[in-house]
């Protein structure tokens, strides 16, 4: 059973659950926090619900195409829907498409991407997100072992794709239409200094030049180094980006490893250590308009909720 609830800081109490309803073989395919309601997307269908988690309307089912794309029938696609819910983008072993709603009409919008290396013939479109209210579609780029970088495609003008190609990237594409969906970050072990800075996918997906970094400062890059992993996935509104950093124990003993948890103040882009964990692996998962964290952890059989200060 999925559940969604509404957590309030301020009374430290959660204020209401949602049962997700699911049928036989469907499974939760991720959420999307609009404006004034949350989009639920499931293998199925997708359907809203206001931000006190009560139903709005009915389920709408996904075409069948959609269906079939996240089945994993020799390629298992996503997909995400626009905010006025009428267009579905989603991939599949063909590539990128967008399928309105309305008229049933899908097109194709790009292959997958010819790379043409021997360890990595071509990169495979993943996650497709919409951006920039709905007029672009932001994916990511699978690589050998890693990430090959993003594509961009603006929707009005149907201009040809573009790729940024980066290895290092931070994975982070989040549930919401944010500005900072993704970090650019340069790890420890690279011959550079530790660096982390974060991508404007706004001007990623213009018709401008290459897209915008603004680089974060970091009171201790040894200390503050994001851990790029898909489980890390960082947290980020209008005034905050947060993540997990993870200081490795040198002789590999999990219960000496050490988690910080580090927010970044997306005005002056400075990084600042909210909470370190000792044998403890923390797990993001609500970021407050104040900049407090609601986190997870868990070692060997403990787990437990927690939500940092300000």
């Amino acid at each position: 059973m999925i559940t969604l609830s509404v957590y309030d800081p301020a009374l430290n109490a959660v204020e209401a659950r949602f049962e997700v309803p699911q049928q036989d073989g469907s499974w939760l395919h991720g959420v999307r926090v609009l404006q004034d309601t949350v989009l639920v997307k499931l293998t199925d269908c997708f359907f809203v619900v206001d931000r006190a988690l009560a139903l709005v309307g009915s389920a709408t089912p996904l075409p069948e195409p959609v269906k079939q794309a996240l089945s994993g029938n020799g390629f298992r696609g996503a997909y995400d829907v626009s905010v006025d819910l009428t267009r579905i983008d989603y991939t599949d072993q063909d590539g990128l498409h967008l399928h309105d709603l309305d008229s049933g009409q899908t097109q194709r919008l790009s292959g997958h991407i010819q790379v043409g290396d021997r360890l990595l013939p071509q990169a495979y479109i993943l996650t497709p997100h919409f951006s920039r209210n709905d007029e672009a579609v932001i994916a990511m780029l699978s690589g050998y072992e890693g990430c090959y970088g993003l594509i961009a495609l603006r929707l009005r003008d149907q201009s040809q794709p573009y790729v940024y190609k980066n290895p290092e990237l931070y994975y982070g594409i989040g549930w919401m239409n944010a500005r900072y969906p993704y970090a650019d970050l340069k790890p420890s072990w690279s011959p550079a200094p530790p660096k982390l800075a974060l991508m404007d996918l706004e001007a990623l997906a213009s018709s401008g030049p290459a897209p915008a970094h603004r680089e974060v400062v970091l009171a201790s890059p040894s200390e503050q180094q994001p851990i790029g992993y898909m489980e890390y996935l960082p947290l980020f509104n209008a005034d905050y980006f947060v993540y997990v950093a993870l200081a490795w124990d040198p002789d590999g003993a999990e219960e000496k490893h050490v988690y910080r948890i580090v927010r970044v103040d997306l005005e002056t882009m400075q990084a600042e250590t909210l909470l370190t964990i000792r044998a403890g692996t923390p797990y993001l998962r609500a970021l407050t308009a104040d900049g407090r964290v609601m986190f997870s952890y868990n070692f060997k059989r403990k787990i437990g909720f927690a939500i940092t200060g300000k």
